[in-house]
């Protein structure tokens, strides 16, 4: 039987810098001659309002149309978004990639209320728990982390906030240990 990846939820409330700070990690990461796999939802801003995200492939570097705030989203759009198919595809690639190819690290950003619901990214995640990764970075927000540890079985899990001071640092910490 494969060994369990370690993993780290890099955690907080909406719109704290979670998927920046797991940008700055796996630039960090990369810059320590380790493969990085998996993908960031990076958000895109217009003035103060969030209008949608891109996903960043981390291991080829594209960018893909992922989400965009859907201005007539009602009940069925629970989320405000409408889902692109450009970024789901390039994230399922990526998830179905890292199942099958070593990487030191795998990011999945990020595991909320639609995988909590199932859907989302939420077939990949037990399947990704097999994948040929030594560490997972999952980002999830504040108010779903415990419901997330529960579903996906996260003991033990190390919990970042962005909220720490040294969240950076502490992570930079965790990983360089974890791949010695």
């Amino acid at each position: 039987m494969a060994k369990k990846p370690k993993r780290i939820i890099i955690t907080g409330e909406k719109q704290s810098g979670k998927s920046t700070l797991a940008t700055h990690l796996a630039l960090f990461l990369q810059q320590q001659h380790l493969t990085v796999s998996g993908f960031i939802a990076r958000g895109l801003w217009q003035g103060n309002t969030r209008t949608g995200f891109d996903l960043v492939d981390l291991e080829t570097g594209k960018v893909f149309d992922l989400a965009r705030r859907n201005p007539f989203a009602g009940r069925e759009e629970p989320t405000g978004f409408r889902f692109m198919e450009p970024g789901i595809s390039a994230g399922t690639a990526a998830l179905e990639k890292a199942l099958h190819q070593s990487s030191d690290v795998l990011f999945i950003d990020e595991i909320g209320k639609l995988e909590i619901d199932g859907l989302g990214w939420s077939s990949w995640l037990t399947p990704a728990l097999g994948a040929l990764t030594s560490i997972h970075i999952w980002i999830v927000r504040s108010a779903f982390v415990k419901t997330v540890c529960r579903i996906w079985e996260c003991d033990p899990t190390v919990i970042v906030s962005t909220g720490e001071n040294n969240a950076m640092s502490k992570l930079e910490t965790i990983c360089t240990r974890w791949m010695e």
